[in-house]
């Protein structure tokens, strides 16, 4: 944001106008752990007269096959990651006018081979995460503007082993989705309200498939929880909740996920879409999408491969869908598939590459 105001001047004197505002327009940044940059966080981003750019932040890297967590806090990007310089404790790239910023937390290390998990929790960000310290166990940085940074232990159930949590608002309070290695790689939730506090919710029934997360979206105001089902030779499966039937499973029963590999759910213009890595079709990008007529049916991208152990970023931008991966036809290279004229395009952008068993993060800053 920017901040103007016009000023006159005469013989008369000078007179200054009220202050006033204007925001550039959002674009797409893409940050991931740079194997080309001994594993720190790069990032690409879109610029409207050049193009895609990129950049490198330098600093610590990020621990061996765990990925950076983008999200923006009043405007301002801010990038989590398990920091290898630090034991893989939690630190943070932030930017201000003067730049990009590394701040260490210094604490609880994230458990190995996984990432944390950013969302704002009603105007306060929190950064999730399997916690090294604590067993596995969860845990969460929050920062409010009297404390800092403040580090909170939930104590209870640990996270399966290479898995990272998914959070989400839900009717304005946090639920933080995990698979549960006291429960036999089941889906758990962490959820809160202002009566119990932090409270587990146990779903108690078909396995996350090993090495997978879940990720979690509302649609039509209720949460969808989509997963690897490894119940169902590693097809994808929902945790929804209706009003009705509270929380139940859906199974879509076709095209195995790839090993190693977390869906990327969102809404595209209404409708629920979930991209994935199609083991059934040669590791390339496909999506699960819902409409009225067909219910939930496959789109078989095709393209190139993603690169093992890698996920799917996708995002929103100027009302068509994103998905940003590692493409292992391309030497682990970040590429992207957008929705445009009513086809699927895929474009590469050839230079630095994601670092093995590591997934990038897209925002819009």
């Amino acid at each position: 944001m920017y901040h103007y105001r016009i000023v006159a001047s005469s013989q008369a004197g000078t007179t200054y106008g009220a202050d006033h505002t204007f925001e550039t327009p959002a674009q797409p940044t893409v940050f991931f752990a740079d194997a080309d940059q001994s594993n720190k966080i790069s990032d690409w981003t879109w610029d409207n007269s050049t193009g895609w750019q990129l950049s490198h932040l330098g600093g610590d890297y990020v621990a061996s096959e765990s990925s950076p967590s983008a999200m923006m806090v009043n405007g301002t990007p801010n990038v989590f990651f398990s920091d290898g310089n630090d034991n893989g404790e939690m630190s943070n790239w932030t930017w201000n006018t003067e730049g990009w910023h590394l701040q260490n937390f210094f604490r609880d290390y994230v458990s190995a081979k996984s990432s944390p998990s950013a969302m704002m929790v009603n105007e306060t960000p929190s950064v999730f995460f399997a916690d090294g310290n604590d067993n596995s166990e969860m845990s969460d940085w929050s920062w409010t503007s009297t404390s800092g940074w403040q580090l909170q232990n939930f104590f209870q159930d640990y996270v399966a082993s290479k898995i990272s949590p998914a959070g989400l608002m839900w009717n304005a309070l946090p639920n933080v989705f995990f698979v549960d290695g006291n429960y036999t790689n089941t889906m758990s939730d962490w959820a809160w309200t202002s009566s119990e506090g932090w409270h587990i919710i146990h779903f108690y029934q078909d396995s996350v498939a090993a090495g997978t997360a879940p990720s979690a979206m509302l649609w039509n105001g209720l949460p969808n929880v989509f997963f690897v089902d490894g119940s169902y030779t590693n097809t994808m499966s929902d945790w929804a909740w209706t009003s009705s039937e509270g929380w139940h499973i859906i199974h879509f029963y076709q095209d195995s996920v790839a090993a190693g590999t977390a869906p990327s759910a969102m809404m595209v213009n209404g409708t629920p879409t979930v991209f994935f890595v199609d083991a059934s079709n040669k590791n390339t990008m496909s999506d699960w999408s819902w409409n009225s007529t067909e219910g939930w049916h496959i789109t078989r991208l095709g393209g190139d491969s993603v690169a093992a152990g890698s996920s799917p970023s996708a995002m929103m931008v100027n009302g068509a869908p994103n998905v940003f991966f590692s493409d292992a036809t391309d030497n682990n290279a970040i590429s992207k598939w957008t929705f445009e004229s009513g086809a699927w395009h895929q474009q590469n952008l050839f230079q630095d590459k994601v670092a093995a068993g590591s997934s990038p993060s897209a925002i819009m800053g």
